[in-house]
């Protein structure tokens, strides 16, 4: 109700988002998942082999900011001490892929393609 809502709202002192969720019609659904994902400050990045046209469907969850570096290392401690390049498939990139060194900060959505010594 609106005045339940209103309490939460007053108790939270808009420190925490409220998101309306209806399990009946889904209602605010579509939008639980990113408000989560903001709030806890993690990314999902997906992952992409070499040579292969599809991407991981399973994404890796990494804390904002995480580098390039920080996905290999996650991967594999080889990935991290071998890590040569990788190239970043992304909405906001100019030219997508783009190659990338190791320091390269990482968005959620972001699809990479390691390439190790």
């Amino acid at each position: 109700s609106t005045k339940n809502l209103k309490l939460l709202e007053n108790y939270t002192k808009g420190e925490l988002p409220i998101v309306m969720v209806s399990c009946k019609t889904r209602q605010g659904l579509e939008t639980l998942g990113e408000v989560l994902f903001k709030t806890l400050g993690i990314i999902r990045v997906y992952t992409k082999e070499p040579e292969k046209r599809e991407f991981s469907k399973k994404p890796f969850i990494l804390k904002k900011g995480a580098t390039v570096h920080d996905l290999a290392r996650s991967i594999h401690s080889d990935f991290g001490e071998k890590f040569s390049y990788a190239k970043v498939w992304s909405k906001r990139l100019v030219f997508s892929p783009q190659k990338v060194g190791p320091t390269f900060t990482l968005e959620d959505g972001d699809v990479v393609e390691i390439h190790v010594r």
